[in-house]
């Protein structure tokens, strides 16, 4: 707007758009509308207590560490005195060693990727216990739901038993997270219900299989994917997929918010639709590397150059320099045409010259030259 107001030039706006489009500090502020972004969930596991979640949650300076069972929901917390990993294993073992498979594979465990999280990765004694640690994508903000879910229901009991807030102990977190358990869910059965296969009422047996309760649930959240969309972004409009090559910098659409401007990342390698970046600030390219799908990023043209630009050639003029190896010069430009007046009076001139001396020659010759330059200057 201000170069509108104090400025006239043709194609303006094509120009600012132009420079604007190719600014690094534009591209990292600007705001990305709201768009419809494809969801997915993971394959279902093979059986119960193979799959689960992990999370710490922050809450009136308490550290509260939540696991839950993926198929039936199945929760078991406990409150912890730091983040250290040491704690975090322990914590681990102890709340997952009653629900894991005996033998056959290792039970998984998905966390987001924390520094604590990460430092158990290969650990001993959780490979003694049969249990492996799988940290969700660290850019997807929705890296791990089946732990957000539990904390946003275990909050809920906790609420219902302090309505006042503030630090819980121990047994108010055993009370709250048993009555979490207890909750009928949408398949007509409580998590209690469907880990023991027993009326929590009456502690009678129920027919259930396995089977059906995985197949049930995954089918769930397959029929449910269109409706969270639609809810989420009720536009129809999807992002479209840049093509992006090894080596250019992209940004986030996901990374803006009202404290800091996006990152820089450079894209190390492409396998569609998905890509590797690394976090690139200043001069310096970090070495942690995230998978993101290559609709979540944008890139900025960074070629600013106008394509109708007609480019410099350069004169020999130029420089005074001698050309370069394997440069190529410009022929010299043609001489004009000389007039027949001038080359009559040049051939009767070479005909004297046979007969005649250089000195006897001498002025005729200097007035053609005159002529010839007072023919070919133009008036």
């Amino acid at each position: 707007m201000v170069v509108k107001r104090y400025l006239f030039a043709l194609d303006l706006d094509k120009a600012v758009s132009r420079v604007s489009d190719g600014c690094h500090s534009c591209a990292a502020l600007q705001n990305s509308p709201t768009a419809r972004i494809d969801q997915s969930t993971s394959p279902p596991p093979d059986a119960i207590g193979r799959s689960f979640a992990a999370d710490v949650i922050k809450r009136s300076r308490q550290l509260i560490f939540v696991l839950r069972e993926t198929v039936t929901s199945y929760s078991s917390s406990l409150l912890l005195e730091d983040e250290r990993h040491q704690t975090l294993r322990n914590a681990i073992v102890k709340l997952c060693m009653e629900m894991r498979l005996m033998d056959g594979p290792s039970a998984v465990i998905r966390t987001d990727p924390a520094p604590g999280f990460k430092a158990l990765v290969n650990d001993p004694l959780l490979e003694k216990h049969r249990i492996t640690i799988e940290f969700g994508r660290a850019k997807n903000p929705n890296k791990n739901p089946v732990a957000e879910r539990a904390f946003q229901e275990l909050e809920t009991e906790l609420l219902r038993q302090e309505p006042l807030g503030g630090a819980v102990s121990p047994l108010t977190l055993a009370v709250a997270t048993s009555a979490l358990n207890s909750r009928i869910r949408s398949r007509g059965l409580s998590s209690r219900e469907m880990w023991t296969q027993r009326d929590q009422f009456s502690n009678k047996q129920l027919p259930l299989a396995d089977d059906h309760l995985i197949t049930l649930q995954h089918k769930q959240r397959l029929s449910n994917h269109p409706h969270s969309e639609r809810s989420k972004a009720p536009v129809q409009q999807r992002r479209p997929t840049p093509q992006i090559d090894v080596g250019d910098l992209v940004y986030l659409h996901s990374d803006l918010n009202k404290s800091r401007a996006r990152d820089r990342y450079l894209a190390v390698a492409i396998d569609p639709p998905f890509c590797d970046i690394k976090k690139f600030i200043g001069s310096q390219l970090r070495s942690s590397s995230y998978h993101i799908k290559l609709s979540e990023c944008f890139k900025v043209p960074s070629d600013l150059a106008d394509p109708l630009r007609v480019p410099h050639t350069r004169h020999s003029n130029d420089s005074d320099d001698e050309d370069e190896p394997g440069a190529t010069s410009c022929p010299p430009p043609s001489l004009p045409d000389i007039p027949d007046a001038i080359s009559s009076s040049a051939q009767q001139l070479s005909d004297r010259s046979h007969c005649v001396t250089p000195q006897a020659c001498a002025f005729p010759v200097d007035h053609i030259i005159h002529s010839r330059h007072a023919l070919m200057t133009p008036h």
